[in-house]
């Protein structure tokens, strides 16, 4: 299961990254990645514009100012490079802890 979704953050990298490309280089821009906010803002408006208030009144101010406002501004794919990583090593660690078991191979 760890190593599909790895995958699939992979394959959701590599789109993002695909589109990225063509939206910044066919306009004869540099190459950029989009932001988290910026893909969220894109696929579903009304919900960002609620989440903020939502957070600001319901948890904390300083949550949404210093936590996630910031990472709203990081670029989407190399997010998503990383989870991919990340479910991949612990994929493959699950998978090494199983095989040093004393029970393997019984």
């Amino acid at each position: 299961m760890l190593l599909l979704l790895s995958l699939l953050f992979f394959a959701l990298a590599l789109v993002r990254t695909t589109f990225d490309w063509q939206a910044t280089v066919s306009q004869g821009d540099a190459f950029r990645f989009s932001d988290i906010g910026e893909t969220w803002f894109a696929l579903h408006p009304s919900s960002l514009q609620m989440f903020q208030p939502a957070v600001e009144r319901y948890i904390s101010v300083w949550l949404w100012e210093s936590v996630l406002q910031p990472v709203l501004l990081w670029p989407l794919a190399p997010v998503l490079a990383v989870l991919g990583l990340i479910f991949w090593w612990l994929a493959r660690r699950k998978r090494r802890r199983k095989d040093k078991s004393p029970f393997a191979g019984r």
